[in-house]
């Protein structure tokens, strides 16, 4: 109602008050002469008729003004008609009983009054709250619903009878023994609220998730529960988001499939369904990894690449049953297991039946994309007695068929032995970092006269017994958990200072050549990391060269390509090592950032004798002298392979025949020596 309504509203009833007090006080004076006259001293029973009246209208407080002017009302009058007991013990007594009945009469219409207000605010507050408000006799059965009750679940009221058995009638079968038991429960226990959550049927026949909240409010003399009293309220849209937060939270966003989490709680009960039934059911767990994803994605960007993921989850869903289950579990990572096998032929059958439908393409925006992926199986109960078992020998599995690549691998004891020895030297790599057990051996780079004009830094590292490793030992896991950035970082500083403490020593004219493997290479830390190393030691851009390798980039466009363009104009020299072993080098070695091109040793090593190595160095030289580049052997180990590299041009040489990798400080001896005449280059 506006608020002009509701002061207009307030005036009239104010102007009614009035004009009935008026009219009251007139009656009760024509009472009061006509009781005088008539029945002589009446008074207390007269006053009854105003002061209840008063009371009914006004309250408790009414009721006293009205009984206090009665009463002076009486004396005044009994005055003027000449009355000389007005103070009597029998006057005193009857206006006495006015007053207490003109208290009780108030007090009797505040209570009716409030509980009409406090009514009123309770279905005020449970419309405002959209819940229904129910309340159960227990002993007669009968159950009433507010209004609201039934909005909420599109009833009228007259829809059925209003009983404890129909408003389980309309339960969700599934929910009904439960509730029942929480309500007897209750009842036999009625101290305390109770709160429980189950689904009604509303009239359109679709269910809506409901909240009880109660409490029993009346009971016996021998605490038995008479009365129940509680709301209902709709919780149908909180229960869809927590089925939501459900299915986010077990589901992967891009492909819809059950994530890694959902991947450990499918495995973990059939295994141990398996292990209760004591049957011996063959339960596989392949986890399949795609090749080159990561430059997938550097040649032509995420978008594709999210798109390949998706498409390569339906390519494997439909090469497996229904009864079997996919999973994406990481970024390029599915897992699909595989139940009720009769033996494990079975897994490498459909091992097989995906690693073959990868060998035709995917059509991704237009590109045609060729991928292929890896796979690692393991077994319950052969690999595992538990889903966690399993699950990481998988992954062990894994590990050795991507040496291989598209190709799948059957876990083994060896594997786990070496999965032992991966997490150990993970272990002490990381040790290794902290405590600074890094060093450099620097071999050098000789013009065919043997004069020293460079030389490579290569990394070793010595474990707390003095132990020294060479690369091929730990780089690889260093490369695979990330290692490589922190520990390329560290070479690139320390090559630099070690280039400034030989140039204070009057060592100059030598380039300095790091290795920059192919992840460090993609870290958007490596400009950062080679301008620090060669600020903090003032060593020029052009006495420093950076060796990658081919698998550094996919493409002259790709962000390792851009990155070494941009370190080639500061003047710092790029070198591709281990020339030859990849497969797209001719293609677009004219387009590459490339000043010096190595010949692996793999090509070396059959020099002058074998006709394939001898026309392919050849061939190699030939063609990078043709795009400006210069070229160095490395793996040079005597004077033959000296001599016929020679014959055909090549710059450069590094080996054994002329050098070993040296620590720095003799690496400084040698050069001076050379410098000052002590040591023969011819």
């Amino acid at each position: 109602m506006p608020a002009e309504g509701r002061l207009s509203l307030r005036h009239t009833t104010i102007r009614a008050r009035i004009i009935v007090s008026v009219a009251l006080v007139l009656a009760y004076v024509a009472v009061f002469y006509l009781g005088v006259q008539s029945f002589g001293r009446a008074v207390g029973i007269m006053a009854v008729i105003p002061i209840t009246a008063a009371a009914l209208l006004f309250g408790t407080a009414g009721g006293i003004l009205g009984a206090l002017a009665v009463a002076l009302f009486d004396t005044v009058a009994l005055a003027i008609l000449g009355e000389t007991e007005l103070f009597s013990t029998a006057r005193i007594q009857s206006l006495s009983y006015v007053v207490l009945f003109a208290i009780a009469a108030g007090i009797i219409r505040d209570v009716i009054v409030r509980s009409r207000k406090s009514q009123a605010l309770l279905d005020l507050a449970f419309e405002a709250a959209q819940d229904g408000l129910w309340d159960y006799r227990i002993g007669t059965g009968e159950v009433y619903f507010n209004p609201r009750w039934f909005t909420m679940l599109g009833y009228e009221p007259d829809a059925f009878e209003h009983t404890f058995e129909n408003w389980v009638g309309i339960m969700h079968p599934d929910d009904v023994d439960r509730v029942v038991a929480t309500v007897e429960r209750v009842i036999a226990n009625p101290a305390g609220q109770f709160s429980y959550s189950f689904r009604l049927k509303m009239q359109d026949g679709s269910w809506t998730w409901i909240l009880s909240r109660g409490k029993v409010v009346e009971v016996s003399a021998e605490g038995k529960a008479l009365r129940m009293v509680g709301v209902h309220s709709d919780i149908t849209e909180l229960k869809q988001a927590e089925s939501e937060l459900v299915r986010l939270a077990n589901h992967d966003s891009l492909t819809g499939l059950l994530n890694r989490r959902a991947y450990y709680e499918f495995l973990d009960p059939l295994i141990r369904q398996a292990q209760r039934a004591k049957t011996t059911p063959i339960i596989a767990a392949l986890l399949i990894d795609l090749d080159n994803f990561k430059d997938v994605n550097d040649s032509y960007g995420h978008d594709v690449g999210d798109e390949l993921i998706r498409l390569t989850s339906e390519r494997v869903r439909s090469h497996i049953r229904e009864t079997d289950q996919i999973f994406r579990i990481g970024g390029d990572e599915f897992a699909v297991v595989l139940t009720h096998l009769q033996s494990e032929t079975d897994a490498a059958l459909v091992a097989s039946n995906i690693i073959r439908a990868f060998t035709d393409p995917f059509e991704v925006s237009g590109d045609i994309i060729y991928n292929a992926v890896s796979i690692g199986i393991s077994t319950y109960p052969r690999d595992g007695e538990n889903a966690g078992e399993v699950i990481r020998n998988a992954d062990a599995a894994l590990y050795r068929s991507k040496r291989d690549r598209n190709t799948y691998s059957f876990f083994t004891l060896e594997m786990q032995s070496a999965a032992s020895r991966k997490m150990d030297v993970i272990r002490d790599l990381r040790d290794a970092i902290a405590h600074d057990r890094f060093l450099l051996y620097y071999q050098p780079v000789v013009t065919p006269s043997g004069k020293i004009v460079g030389a490579e830094a290569l990394l070793r590292w010595r474990d707390p017994e003095e132990k020294v490793y060479l690369p091929p030992e730990f780089i690889q896991v260093a490369e695979e958990t990330g290692l490589i950035i922190r520990i390329g970082r560290w070479v690139l500083a320390q090559a630099c200072t070690q280039q400034a403490e030989w140039q204070a020593h009057g060592i100059r004219d030598i380039r300095l050549s790091v290795n920059v493997a192919p992840k460090q290479l993609r870290h958007r830390s490596i400009h950062d990391d080679v301008e620090l190393a060669l600020a903090a030691t003032d060593v020029a851009p052009q006495e420093l060269s950076l060796e990658v390798t081919e698998s550094s980039f996919l493409s002259p466009d790709d962000e390792g390509a851009v990155r070494l363009r941009e370190f080639q104009r500061r003047g710092v020299s790029i070198s591709l090592d281990d020339f030859g072993t990849g497969y797209s080098s001719m293609s677009y070695l004219k387009q590459l950032p490339v000043d010096v091109l190595k010949i692996d040793r793999a090509f070396v090593i059959g020099l002058p004798d074998d006709p394939g190595d001898s026309a392919i160095v050849r061939a190699t030289i030939t063609m990078a002298h043709g795009l400006g580049l210069k070229v160095i052997a490395e793996g040079v180990d005597n004077a033959a392979q000296v001599e016929f590299l020679t014959s055909l041009g090549c710059d450069f040489f590094q080996g054994y025949y002329f050098h070993k990798p040296l620590p720095a400080d003799e690496f400084a001896t040698t050069v001076i020596d050379q410098q000052a005449g002590r040591l023969d280059t011819e």
